[in-house]
């Protein structure tokens, strides 16, 4: 009885993991400031009834931060870390005690100096979790590449 549970448990699983392979859409643009600055946005959009989180979480949290690593790039210096633009929802489960900062739509956005005029890419990695309030995906890692434009 209970294999069967498991069982019917992890075709589940496999069935919302199926259906449900990228719940969360990125989009990335660069726009010119004054200077050499750039201001770099990376959309992420869930899917009806998803999220992902924010990149702090409070210590009771359990689910993957969102993670931004950006390749080094001989030409490009990163102006502190990337802030969050959206609604930020504050997710609190009594039965198991945690507390967690989600978006269905945020922006994080990052800005850099160029050291030189040059037309470059920026590139990196971003690993984040997708939820519903039923169920959660593995943290999943995507990598993006961002064109500069001088």
């Amino acid at each position: 009885m209970k294999l069967a549970a498991i069982m019917m448990g992890l075709a589940l699983i496999g069935n919302a993991q199926a259906q449900h392979t990228d719940p969360i859409r990125f989009s990335y643009t660069a726009k010119k400031g004054a200077g050499k600055t750039y201001e770099l946005r990376i959309a992420a959009t869930s899917a009806k009834g998803w999220h992902i989180f924010s990149q702090t979480q409070p210590a009771e949290g359990i689910a993957q931060p969102t993670k931004i690593i950006f390749a080094k790039n001989p030409v490009i210096v990163l102006n502190g870390v990337p802030i969050e633009e959206g609604n930020k929802e504050k997710f609190e489960d009594k039965r198991i005690g945690i507390v967690q900062f989600q978006y269905e739509k945020v922006d994080f956005v990052q800005n850099v100096k160029m050291k030189a005029v040059a037309k470059t890419n920026i590139t990196g990695t971003i690993t984040y979790q997708a939820c519903t309030e039923e169920m959660c995906l593995p943290a999943k890692t995507v990598s993006f590449t961002i064109p500069i434009e001088p």
